[in-house]
């Protein structure tokens, strides 16, 4: 359906019970679970319902589809050893991988996108609350979710987004962004500059060198740093 709720659209128009759909990076197709034939297994379908294709063939419940950020794999749920375990799969089904083997049920998987090194500069806008803002050319950069983001020896620029980071600087003069939650910000041995005036309280710590902070006074908190804006 369309974002307003219009446009609804039957998908699967089977008698089994269709269920947990989750689309593809790219969109091309959606997986799902369908309970046919006693037990519940993963299909696969392209985005207006077509193709449909069964991925899991094993006497067992397998369920909660997730596809990777990358769209090369899936995880699941399935106890087809007995527990509920996590289990892994390429998107044609193959090569299924036990991740968990615990005694305890495992149960609905999800995926963290990784934090991006890039080649070049990526453009992103900060905060500025108290006095400006601007863009910042990211040669490292997290996502909308809680990232451990680490520098190189060279001078980095390194940006997380949303979430509640925590950014690590090493050798070179590196400019470090928080941007959005409560993040811990780690200089390394250069001489580094923070910004970080996202209106939550976070954590700093510039390290050696002669550091700069650009920080929410009263809400941050900053040790070793010599000059604070």
């Amino acid at each position: 359906m369309n974002a307003d709720g219009s446009g609804q659209t039957n998908l699967t128009r089977s008698p089994a019970a269709d269920l947990e759909p989750s689309w593809a990076p790219d969109c091309s197709s959606i997986a799902f679970t369908r309970r046919s034939s006693g037990n519940y297994d993963i299909w696969v379908m392209k985005p207006d319902g077509s193709g449909q294709k069964r991925l899991t063939i094993r006497p067992a419940d397998d369920s909660g589809p997730a596809w990777s950020p990358r769209g090369d794999a899936i995880a699941f749920t399935t106890n087809r050893t007995g527990n509920y375990e996590v289990y892994v799969m390429r998107p044609d089904g193959s090569q299924p991988r036990n991740l968990t083997s615990s005694q305890a049920d495992d149960l609905a998987p999800d995926w963290q996108a990784a934090p991006r090194r890039v080649r070049g500069d990526v453009v992103i806008p900060y905060g500025g609350g108290g006095g400006g803002g601007g863009s910042a050319r990211c040669t490292i950069i997290g996502t909308a979710k809680a990232n451990v983001l680490v520098g190189t020896k060279h001078a980095d620029t390194i940006c997380g987004r949303a979430g509640n980071d925590t950014i690590k600087g090493k050798a070179g003069n590196d400019l470090i962004y928080g941007e959005g939650g409560h993040d811990t910000l780690l200089g390394g041995k250069g001489a580094d500059t923070f910004y970080d005036r996202d209106g939550a309280g976070d954590q700093i710590d510039g390290g050696a060198g002669f550091n700069r902070a650009h920080l929410d006074r009263g809400l941050d908190q900053a040790a070793r740093v010599q000059e604070r804006f």
